[in-house]
């Protein structure tokens, strides 16, 4: 059939897929490193938040009619108003008036497209640009001139020419921008207003990743310079979107423009989908509401850990003549080959025998040039993915630009078994790309004189202020053990509370140096995350608290229960597993903190609360009543809660491991904090001499002085000194040791040998 057999419009035929979306095929493919996609992370989606609003919204007879009703063209009311209150919370230069609601920032694109452009006008965009807003102008046959743009700077001059020739809107995307992750500087943004000011030519700025600022302070946006000056007609129309700061399934963007272009969006929503989706405004404006300010730093910690990750592999991997940008935001980062290089034709080289892709630059320029340039992506890919994916890359690269090829000698049939050797040496480079991603804690301590450590926020026995406002509990030992080893001062800590789906995304990103905050080692979180678990320091297992005027005594008594238990940890996997495998049902009420799950179980919101028994004897001590409540005999699970580091940084993980150790190895051989003055004095025990650094080399072994192992137990004491002050028959926690004792007292605790 021809392309016109159907009548179809010479606008049309003309229509061209996406180079990226035309990638998803090979990024699904198994054993493929995809850097092609710009997909924010599922891992980083606020799942417990959209599941709470929503209940929430169907709960409200009034608001659950109004989520399922259509709505306003221009937008949600609520959701307007808070957009506003975001982009300029203080002079009030900005009302709801001025916004309005879009499915999604590629629907904001086309609208710009039909408000401004007819068939011939000229736009100007920089060089390169978002692939997206081409396709979007592109359908309403603009003529587009580029102006060159860096990692930072546009060409002033050249920008000044073109705006003098005459131009419909200049497009910009001022904050770490797709593809090349620019961040234009404030002098250039004013600079830039000056002359759209002067030639009146309307700005259109693109903030889709204005939440992901990585480092440093935000800049003011165009839109803010523009409403801040006196006297002067607003020119600029901002796009925002929800979809990297939330979840882009929801589809909800934004448009803020000056009042007569406002007044034609509206006509053209109307004619367009009457309005974007009810429900979705509804609830991004509860989340929002609610989490987005909580969400932003958990966010943007991940993707610091992502881009950094890459970056180092960048550095470690790439052969000379290969430069990068180097982001301070976003999801991307902009890769120039050498002259002559064309990535197009790199992309099936590195595909068919690294298992590599990309986006090739040549997509992001108007004008058809940059073909030696690529995009990479780091939103989706896992650190370790990143790792091994650049360093193929870079082996690819270094192939395709010599024109070699790589023999094979054992006549394997799949072109990645072909390129099994290449791909060893390139997996050289991801080892070394992973060691310097996070290598040189224990110099970074030591030259702070500080140990950052990652407790609970705020949980009796394990990590809370007292009167004075100092840390104590066995968490803190822990932290405290490793400052005496390495600092020589169990003080010099510097504590970072930390909740359940904060904890990881801390440390991977070097918030912290060493989370002993109760982390459950399992299977995924040890291959996933990229953390090593270098020591179990408290043998646990999970349980369910319930009243005892519930007439419960057994677990199998629980189908159909409401549990509460805490969000972003393996309480809830647990529970799904034990119900399901005993044929039994629950819901679940989550909630982020112990204090928020023991409050919403004394409310009567649950029928029981889950967690490790440890957690769930402190709950219960600080109920109204304690004696009514009490924990079900058996165990849901397995809980090894275990001391975690950044993984690759072996040099860190034997300090932080031994330290643990440490404290073991004394109380097995009696050494506590009131007598190991004078067991220094006086031991033979060859073991004992070298934890306490009387002979052999071991602290030097470690890094550290070689009285770390005497410091811990002067400063801090033994593993049952901290056991029982903290959490045992002597504190308000009341545990026995139970599989916490040592192992010649019949428990799991034991040190490996000082030997």
């Amino acid at each position: 059939m021809a392309d016109d057999s159907l009548k179809l419009s010479r606008r049309a035929l003309q229509l061209q897929p996406s180079a990226i979306r035309a990638m998803a095929k090979q990024a699904s493919l198994p054993g493929v490193v995809s850097f092609a996609a710009g997909a924010p992370s599922p891992l980083k989606f606020p799942v417990d938040a959209v599941q709470e609003a929503l209940s929430e919204i169907m709960s409200d007879p009034v608001l659950r009619v109004q989520a399922l009703q259509y709505g306003a063209s221009e937008g949600y009311q609520p959701l307007r108003d808070l957009i506003a209150r975001m982009l300029v919370p203080d002079d009030g230069s900005i009302s709801a008036d001025d916004v309005i609601i879009t499915s999604g920032s590629q629907q904001a694109l086309d609208f710009i497209g039909k408000v401004f452009l007819d068939p011939g006008d000229r736009i100007i965009v920089t060089s390169p640009t978002y692939v997206g807003a081409l396709q979007a102008f592109g359908l309403y046959e603009p003529e587009f001139v580029s102006v060159p743009v860096d990692d930072q700077e546009l060409d002033l001059t050249l920008l000044e020419a073109e705006m003098q020739a005459g131009a419909k809107f200049l497009y910009l995307m001022p904050d770490h921008g797709n593809p090349s992750g620019t961040t234009v500087p404030l002098e250039q943004r004013i600079a830039i207003l000056d002359l759209a000011t002067r030639y009146r030519i309307p700005l259109i700025e693109d903030q889709a990743y204005d939440q992901l600022q990585l480092e440093g302070k935000p800049l003011p946006t165009l839109l803010q310079l523009d409403r801040a000056q006196d006297g002067a007609d607003p020119i600029v129309c901002y796009l925002g979107t929800f979809s990297k700061s939330l979840t882009p399934g929801l589809r909800v963007g934004w448009i803020v423009a000056p009042p007569v272009v406002i007044e034609k969006l509206v006509s053209i929503k109307q004619a367009s989908d009457l309005n974007s989706g009810t429900l979705n405004q509804v609830l991004v404006h509860a989340v929002a509401n609610k989490a987005l300010e909580s969400h932003g730093p958990v966010l943007r910690a991940f993707y610091r850990a992502q881009r950094d990750a890459m970056l180092e592999a960048l550095d470690v991997c790439m052969p000379e003549g290969v430069t990068w940008t180097r982001p301070k935001g976003g999801m991307f980062v902009w890769v120039q080959l050498p002259d002559g290089m064309d990535a197009a034709k790199l992309l099936p080289h590195a595909f068919e025998n690294y298992r590599v892709i990309f986006v090739p630059g040549g997509s992001f320029h108007a004008d058809g040039s940059g073909r030696n340039t690529l995009r990479l992506s780091y939103s989706l890919p896992t650190t370790d993915q990143i790792r091994a994916g650049i360093s193929a890359l870079a082996e690819a690269i270094r192939e395709f630009r010599h024109g070699s090829k790589t023999p094979n000698p054992t006549g394997e049939t799949t072109t990645m078994k072909m390129k099994s050797i290449a791909a060893a040496l390139g997996g050289v480079c991801a080892i070394a790309a992973a060691g310097s991603a996070s290598a040189g804690t224990l110099e970074d301590t030591l030259e702070r004189g500080i140990l950052k450590c990652g407790t609970s926020e705020g949980v009796s026995g394990y990590s809370a202020p007292n009167d004075q406002g100092v840390w104590t509990g066995f968490e803190v030992d822990i932290c405290r053990a490793v400052a005496a080893a390495v600092l020589g001062d169990a003080t010099a800590i510097e504590f970072v509370p930390l909740n359940s789906k904060d904890r990881f995304t801390a440390l991977q990103s070097g918030e912290i140096d060493v989370l002993p905050r109760t982390s459950t080692h399992t299977f995924t979180r040890d291959t996933s995350l990229g953390l090593d678990f270098v020591a179990v320091d408290y043998y646990d297992g999970q349980g369910i608290v319930v009243s005892k005027d519930s007439g419960i005594t057994s677990l199998s008594e629980l189908d159909g229960a409401t549990i509460c238990l805490r969000a972003g940890s393996t309480t809830e996997v647990n529970l799904n597993d034990y119900f399901r495998a005993n044929n039994m049902e629950f819901s679940s009420v989550v909630y982020d903190t112990s204090d928020e799950i023991r409050e919403g179980y004394a409310a009567g919101r649950c029928d029981a609360m889950s967690g490790d028994r440890s957690q769930l004897a402190v709950r219960v001590s600080q109920l109204p009543n304690p004696q009514d409540h009490f924990v079900l005999p058996g165990l849901i699970s397995k809980e090894p809660l275990s001391i975690a580091v950044r993984q690759g940084d072996d040099d860190w993980g034997d300090v932080v491991r031994w330290s643990f150790y440490a404290m073991v190895f004394a109380e097995e051989n009696g050494i506590t904090s009131e007598n190991v003055d004078e067991i220094k004095e006086t031991a033979t025990n060859p073991q004992v001499r070298r934890m306490l650094g009387l002979e052999g080399e071991f602290g030097n072994y470690l890094g550290i002085p070689a009285d770390w192992g005497y410091q811990i137990v002067k400063q801090v004491g033994n593993y049952g000194e901290s056991f029982e002050r903290n959490l045992g028959k002597g504190s308000p926690i009341g545990l026995d040791r139970d599989q916490n004792a040592l192992a010649k007292d019949g428990g799991l605790q034991y040190s490996m040998p000082f030997n």
